[in-house]
């Protein structure tokens, strides 16, 4: 159980951060909002699957939050490998900062797959490996342990298998190895990769807030022009991937 008592401890301490924080609020509603133009229009629930603190329905009212914990704000208990969504019942599922979490991507992602309807969007927001991320993830991040080890893509999970993260995870699988992957199942809406220059600044939820010390117009030129570099500067990314009409097989 140390997996999820890490877990929920994280999740605690980030409430805390979230309320004495009034930037990273700014900063996530931004983030939300990103995400929120590349939702499916079809008929189904909104449903984000690991909601920590929850935040997400300032900006997605409609959205249901869910998490393995069953906290205050929780809507209902999901598991991201085992949902208990129908087949073909959920119009988008968002995974926001929760890919890097993922030990065994590809089942979780299966399970995504038989819930969306055709045409339904799985809209993940996580970090991104450029030069500046890989410094940033290795350095300077508080989720450092498992960065950059081999990974898995399926397995068997284990209650006792310790708490995960890896923030290489979603480049190596969402980007780099998309077509080999996940080519026949899902089609790639959009792949932005971003500095996330006032992120980086405000600390986080954890570091020190430095976002008020640089000009806002500053940030937003420095935002525009490493944009054209993400190889060089990002350390964010969006990707979206809409469900393509089932085959009969999996991943």
């Amino acid at each position: 159980m140390s997996d999820l008592i890490e877990h929920q401890r994280q999740i605690e301490e980030n409430l805390a951060y979230w309320n004495r924080k009034p930037v990273l609020r700014e900063i996530y509603r931004d983030f939300h909002r990103t995400l929120a133009a590349y939702l499916s229009e079809v008929p189904g629930e909104t449903v984000e699957v690991g909601s920590g603190i929850g935040n997400i329905k300032e900006v997605v009212p409609g959205c249901v939050r869910t998490d393995i914990f069953p906290n205050p704000w929780i809507d209902r208990r999901e598991d991201v490998y085992d949902l208990t969504m129908a087949r073909a019942s959920t119009s988008n599922i968002i995974l926001f900062d929760v890919f890097h979490h993922l030990e065994f991507p590809l089942d979780a992602l299966d399970q995504c797959h038989r819930a969306l309807r055709d045409g339904g969007r799985l809209v993940i927001f996580d970090h991104a490996m450029s030069l500046a991320g890989l410094v940033f993830s290795s350095l300077c991040h508080h989720e450092r342990k498992g960065f950059l080890k081999p990974y898995k893509l399926r397995g068997s999970r284990r209650v006792d298998s310790g708490y995960y993260a890896d923030h290489a995870n979603a480049d190596r699988v969402l980007r780099r190895r998309f077509d080999e992957l996940l080519g026949t199942d899902w089609k790639r809406i959009a792949l932005l990769r971003f500095p996330a220059i006032r992120w980086a600044l405000s600390g986080g939820y954890r570091g020190r807030d430095f976002s008020a010390v640089v000009p806002k117009y500053l940030i937003d030129r420095g935002e525009a022009l490493l944009s054209l570099v993400p190889w060089l500067a990002a350390l964010r990314m969006v990707v979206v991937l809409e469900r393509l009409p089932s085959k009969g097989s999996g991943l």
